[in-house]
């Protein structure tokens, strides 16, 4: 996508450059690059408010044990509940996508140059609901935080939470049996 991107954007400036004279052709691309930098501005000062926190430069893999790729083989889906892009996670962005990489999982999180608010406000609320009523599904290995996991198993339907390596997990009943004897119960 990349590439196209940047031939469109040389095929723009190229055709504004030869069919405009010279100074309104300055004047329409030192527009362009202002409502660029104003569109942006958000992303770019979160960006360098992250690359200056020490913990951006640190890396913790909270998945120490070599358990973790065994546990994750029948699921499809890793969901962090709540992500980053809802509240605070229990886990980093970094590696939950980390995780689900190694692991061929979906992830329920990344970053995104433009993103609907309205949307990112509706599955955030959408997922409280789900994980204070329990709804879970089968293909899914939950990463919660301990309080978030002490409302799942609180919730109807007997879905089973526990930790390892420090990472709190929840899932269905039948699905649990992937890691059950590995973690530690989560009272």
């Amino acid at each position: 996508m990349w590439p196209l991107s940047y031939l469109l954007l040389t095929g723009a400036i190229v055709g504004i450059v030869r069919h405009l004279p010279a100074r309104a052709a300055r004047g329409v691309l030192a527009l362009a690059v202002l409502v660029q930098a104003v569109d942006l501005h958000g992303i770019h000062r979160e960006r360098r408010r992250t690359a200056h926190d020490p913990a951006f430069h640190e890396w913790v893999n909270p998945f120490v044990s070599n358990r973790w790729p065994r546990i994750a083989r029948p699921y499809r889906h890793l969901v962090l509940a709540p992500p980053p892009q809802c509240a605070e996670a229990a886990l980093s962005r970094e590696n939950a996508l980390q995780f689900a990489a190694a692991n061929g999982l979906t992830v329920n999180t990344g970053t995104l140059s433009r993103h609907s608010e309205m949307a990112r406000a509706r599955y955030c609320q959408q997922l409280r609901a789900d994980m204070a009523a329990g709804r879970l599904e089968s293909d899914t290995l939950y990463v919660l935080t301990p309080e978030g996991a002490a409302a799942v198993r609180a919730a109807p339907g007997g879905n089973l939470c526990g930790t390892i390596d420090a990472v709190t997990i929840c899932s269905t009943p039948e699905s649990s049996l992937a890691w059950q004897r590995y973690a530690a119960p989560r009272d």
